[in-house]
């Protein structure tokens, strides 16, 4: 996961895919395509925040595992 902030969605979206790009290439590979959605809000009067939720599946490590 990565975490960015920036002034426009085209400039963030490039910060998240240069950084992606190099979390891979440095870890080896083999982690499929890219994929993202972005939320956007513009402060007025409060503040805004975003809140991001990735759900794995549970598979066991071994006959013992629970």
């Amino acid at each position: 996961f990565v975490e960015h902030h920036a002034g426009s969605e085209e400039s963030l979206l490039e910060m998240i895919t240069l950084t992606l790009t190099d979390m891979v290439d440095s870890r080896g590979g083999g982690y499929g395509e890219v994929e993202t959605m972005v939320s956007s809000a513009h402060c007025v009067d409060r503040p805004v925040c975003a809140l991001v939720l990735a759900a794995y599946s549970v598979v066991s490590w071994g006959a013992d595992a629970r």
